[in-house]
């Protein structure tokens, strides 16, 4: 409540100077939480990766709602958890809280490729196996290795590496919180030099096997062009030993960045991957395609069904 005097040298101002007026409250109210929310997204916009909790709840009408948090990286590198919105939405059904979700970071210039998590509190609408949609959107997949899938590794290694400083981040705090031993261990692991060279170096070659192995996906194979894509892919696979791709390129740069992390890099820790495992590894690439794909120049003869080059 206001002093005497302030209540006097508020008279002098006008009636108007108490703001009674409930319009002229909402204004300033919805002016103050504009502010609040552009100074919260203009940091989510700048830090370089953000997760997003999400959940579905009811106002006293009854009418279906989604509450946003927000979670990013300040300027100082501290993990920073913000109240972002409460959207109202037609009905709780999954596709409408996942179209509303991507809606949401649209409108808000939130970066698709910072996006690297989604919360939630584990409802069948978000994450069910049969009936959750949520999680089955692309951008909220998390991407996962399969043996029998060359597509799945290489969007494994791109989410690691993009998200490697969160990732880094997460295991720590599990592992101090909760002293999960699995935390402890990949934590261990990952804040290496060779870890991330070595995700560095898949980076730079999954794309070219991907490519390959796409072409055999197709509905309608091209026999006679399979020769020439095994001998590119070879030949792509081999320039990388003596000439880095664009990742191992900018290994040293994402070296440093990861520093803050806890990671080290031990003295001639570069020479030695590339001596023990770079090296290898192409080589080891290149016989593997090789021997996999031995009589290949014999598809060439299927060129003689291809009737539109006659004459």
């Amino acid at each position: 409540m206001p002093t005497a005097e302030e209540e006097e040298s508020l008279k002098e101002l006008g009636d108007n100077a108490f703001y009674q007026s409930e319009t002229a409250l909402q204004e300033m109210l919805e002016n103050l939480a504009e502010v609040t929310s552009s100074e919260i997204y203009e940091a989510m916009q700048s830090s370089p990766f953000f997760s997003i909790l999400c959940d579905e709840t009811t106002d006293v009408s009854v009418l279906s709602q989604l509450i946003f948090y927000g979670r990013f990286l300040d300027n100082q590198g501290q993990v920073q958890t913000k109240f972002l919105a409460i959207k109202d939405i037609p009905n709780g059904t999954a596709e409408t809280v996942t179209n509303n979700i991507n809606m949401f970071m649209d409108d808000n210039k939130l970066e698709r490729s910072k996006f690297v998590g989604f919360g939630s509190d584990g409802a069948s609408v978000m994450v069910g196996s049969q009936t959750g949609r949520v999680t089955k959107d692309p951008i909220f997949k998390v991407a996962q290795a399969k043996d029998v899938r060359w597509l799945s590794h290489q969007k494994a290694v791109d989410t690691v590496r993009q998200c490697l400083p969160s990732l880094l981040i997460s295991l720590e705090r599990e592992a101090a919180e909760r002293g999960d031993p699995k935390a402890v261990g990949l934590a261990s692991f990952m804040k290496t030099y060779n870890f991330a060279a070595t995700v560095s170096m898949l980076s730079d070659v999954l794309p070219h096997l991907t490519r390959l192995s796409l072409l055999f996906q197709k509905t309608n194979v091209d026999f006679t062009v399979v020769d020439t894509v095994v001998h590119a892919t070879i030949a792509a696979v081999e320039h990388l030993r003596d000439h880095y791709g664009q990742h191992m390129t900018a290994l040293s740069a994402f070296v440093e960045k990861l520093r803050s992390e806890g990671v080290t890099v031990p003295l001639n820790a570069h020479q030695q991957f590339i001596e023990q495992v770079y090296n290898p590894y192409i080589t080891n690439v290149m016989t593997n395609l090789q021997d996999r794909f031995p009589d290949t120049g014999l598809l060439k003869n299927f060129s003689c069904f291809d009737f539109t080059s006659a004459d």
